[in-house]
């Protein structure tokens, strides 16, 4: 696993292919970036098959979200960029630190717990008809 570097254009190539070889629903629900902070990666040879980052979302807010994105070849064997994380995020100057996952996310649940993270709430969605 290492951090990596925005300007890098070897880790912005690694970032593309794990992110076309995952969902467009996975891709949303992880916002991973290479302008994020903290960006770390775990690979398999010259392959990224995992990679976590901390996104804040607005400066002087006190919460930083850890985005995770997989391989869908690894999952359940590439946590190791959300523990790095998780610990590196509790160092932030940072109120909250959040790990966000589909309720339905079994593994994701257990990669959260590995990292130190308890069930704080869970958001239900709404869907809103315009026409009535």
């Amino acid at each position: 696993m290492r951090l990596l570097t925005p300007d890098s254009a070897a880790d912005a190539a690694a970032l593309e292919a794990l992110s076309a070889a995952c969902s467009d629903w996975e891709r949303a629900l992880s916002q991973i970036s290479m302008e994020d902070a903290l960006v770390a990666g775990c690979f398999a040879g010259d392959r990224l098959v995992s990679v976590a980052s901390l996104l804040y979302y607005f400066e002087g807010w006190p919460v930083a979200d850890i985005g995770v994105l997989t391989h869908p070849d690894w999952r359940g064997q590439a946590s190791p960029p959300t523990c790095c994380h998780a610990g590196a995020a509790f160092q932030q100057p940072r109120e909250i630190v959040q790990y966000r996952n589909a309720e339905e996310d079994i593994g994701s649940q257990r990669t959260a717990i590995k990292a130190g993270f308890i069930r704080w709430y869970v958001e239900e969605g709404i869907a809103v008809n315009p026409a009535v």
